[in-house]
Parts: structure tokens; C-alpha cells; sequence
């Protein structure tokens, strides 16, 4: 996976209006997709299957991008794309590495 944070954004983005079933969804960097969008965690791991086949990474099982299980709350889209950013670094450390 070597895409750029604006790439995974745009994918991000696209991914929560397929989960939504959208074509218009209006979002920013503060954006709680279970607070602000009507999303329940486990629509989480539908979004990370999607993210997974549109990026080429791999998002572990044990990781819901909804739910930042450390902090018990939900992430806001800004660290949902930080996540997968994180995510890619270290599939290409594991491939390269």
C-alpha cells in the first residue's frame, strides 16, 4: 500500500457512504461516524473489509476503525485515516522488512 494521506481520506470517505449507502455525505476531519452518522460499531468491521480491498491492506480482525478500544470511545474520521495511514506503514515494514 503506498497511498497518500489524501488518497486514504478520499477512500475513507467513499468507504462510509457505501456503508451508508450514499452518494452525497458531507464529513470533516471531526467527524464521529457512530455519533455524527447513525453508525453502530459493528458496521465498523463491514467498513474495514471495504477499506481493505480498496486500499490492498490489511486491517487486522482484532481492529475495529470505528473504536479506539485504548480510550474506550469512538474515533473521529481524522483518526480513522491516521489508523489505516499507521496500518499501510507497517504492512510495508512486514513486506520490505
Amino acid at each position: 500500500m503506498n497511498h497518500t494521506r489524501d488518497e486514504i481520506h478520499r477512500v475513507v470517505v467513499e468507504s462510509l457512504k457505501e456503508v451508508l449507502g450514499k452518494t452525497e455525505l458531507d464529513v470533516h476531519d471531526k467527524t464521529d461516524p457512530i455519533r455524527d452518522l447513525g453508525l453502530e460499531s459493528a458496521d465498523g468491521l463491514d467498513f474495514a473489509c471495504i477499506l481493505s480491498q480498496r486500499l490492498g491492506c490489511n486491517i487486522p480482525d482484532a481492529v475495529n476503525p470505528f473504536v479506539n478500544d485504548d480510550e474506550h470511545r469512538a474515533r473521529r474520521l481524522r483518526e480513522i485515516v491516521d489508523l489505516i495511514c499507521m496500518l499501510g506503514a507497517l504492512n510495508q515494514e512486514v513486506r520490505h522488512g
